[in-house]
């Protein structure tokens, strides 16, 4: 029997609410997407939410990059893939993409996965998940770097509080990695003429119901820097968004 190829695409239709304002398709939009065929991925090669949970283990993202090639319209369908690369000593790299029908990049993306103990909140170490199939040598970004660093209070700006809701969550009772762009986003407060080009973030702690995260901004470069701080100080988030 022939080894299977890992990637897996799936179409979708772009709604009003992918959309900002403006109609500029958003990161949270584009991320949701990815989270959604990577779910589906991971379900169909058995390492999915319920056999994981089972196990008493749970993925979680720790970091996730887009870059944003050109802005589609409400509506039209698109193309979403997606394929995982051989993993690291504790991390697992997955990379996305998103085209129109006409095979034209609309986004791309790659994300850093881990297993962690349900219970613990730890990384687990003692199972190593082994994809059966070929892993595709081609990267939707080349060399991806995730290296983000923290901004102080004091040499940054305040720019939003977010207060996490119901809304936020998923299944593991803290915040939807999706929603922390939608944040950024408010942060922001981007005119009609910017927009985003290159979106990264880590996450580093955890958000639960009723968190109050506070963002701070500032530029640096050709760069917004963000960080989002918990009420006890501890950091939330460390993100960085080239414009265009």
């Amino acid at each position: 029997m022939n080894e299977q190829i890992l990637e897996m695409q799936r179409n979708f239709y772009l709604t009003a609410g992918c959309f900002d304002q403006y109609d500029r398709l958003k990161p949270y939009a584009i991320l949701d997407f990815f989270q959604e065929i990577a779910g589906i991925h991971a379900d169909v090669l058995g390492i999915g939410y319920e056999p994981l949970v089972e196990k008493g283990l749970a993925w979680i993202i720790v970091s996730n990059r887009i870059i944003i090639d050109q802005n589609p319209k409400a509506s039209e369908k698109v193309i979403v893939k997606t394929w995982p690369k051989a993993p690291g000593k504790v991390d697992y790299e997955r990379h996305y993409s998103m085209e129109n029908e006409q095979g034209e990049i609309i986004a791309r993306g790659v994300g850093r996965w881990c297993l962690v103990d349900i219970h613990s909140k730890s990384i687990n170490r003692r199972e190593k998940i082994q994809y059966p199939g070929i892993i595709l040598e081609k990267n939707a970004i080349e060399n991806p770097s995730f290296r983000l660093h923290p901004i102080s209070k004091e040499e940054s700006i305040f720019s939003y509080q977010h207060i996490v809701h119901e809304a936020d969550l998923d299944h593991y009772h803290h915040t939807n990695n999706a929603k922390y762009a939608d944040m950024i986003l408010n942060a922001l407060n981007l005119p009609s003429s910017t927009w985003f080009y290159d979106y990264k973030i880590a996450h580093v702690h955890e958000a639960p119901l009723g968190s109050k995260i506070d963002i701070y901004k500032k530029e640096e470069e050709n760069q917004i820097c963000l960080t989002g701080y918990l009420e006890d100080g501890e950091i939330c988030f460390n993100a960085s968004c080239q414009l265009k």
